[in-house]
């Protein structure tokens, strides 16, 4: 005889919950489960908890021709209640990787070398995007560099950045603006 849902005992419950698994529940039964989803949740990790361990203790201790069996049927009742259990709450959430630690964004600042005769100028930083062409020329013009003629010079190669865009001009005609920089 089937108890009404408000009247279940937890024996009985679990009862009804192996019915489930057996599939022997009738449709009255399985209202009862859904009317009570946490109760059968929590039953069901109750479940699978002694089927992984029944699973473990036969892989362990079970020999002979028989044990091939006995671990098939073992496991096949281990993943018929995760499957429930999948349905009833979803996938069980993936393990966090390792935090990736926060990186500060940078800021890209005006950079100046020399090379070849040449004042090579990019602007980029530690976890900053390179400045292309056009907002390099505008910080060399903040810098009282407007009136040198500033060209297009091959990409730079930035540690964690990449290639930067960069320009360049003679240094013959930077001097001028190089000793003002420095005073």
């Amino acid at each position: 005889m089937f108890t009404p849902a408000h009247l279940m005992l937890t024996a009985e419950f679990d009862n009804l919950v192996q019915s489930h698994l057996d599939g022997l529940a009738s449709a009255e039964q399985i209202s009862t489960l859904k009317a009570r989803e946490s109760e059968w949740v929590d039953a069901l990790i109750g479940f699978l908890e002694a089927a992984e361990d029944a699973f473990e203790a036969a892989r362990k201790s079970a020999h002979g021709p028989g044990r091939l069996n006995v671990l098939d049927d073992l496991g096949a009742e281990r993943d018929q209640i995760d499957d429930i259990l999948t349905e009833l709450v979803g996938p069980e959430p993936e393990p966090a990787g390792p935090a990736q630690p926060q990186v500060e964004q940078g800021v890209a600042q005006l950079q100046l070398a020399w090379y070849e005769g040449q004042v090579v100028a990019w602007a980029a930083g530690l976890n900053a995007a390179a400045e292309a062409p056009e907002q390099i020329l505008e910080r060399l013009k903040a810098h009282g560099a407007g009136s040198i003629d500033w060209v297009e010079h091959q990409a730079v190669k930035i540690p964690g950045v990449g290639k930067a865009s960069a320009l360049s001009a003679p240094l013959t005609e930077m001097l001028g603006w190089l000793v003002a920089l420095g005073a």
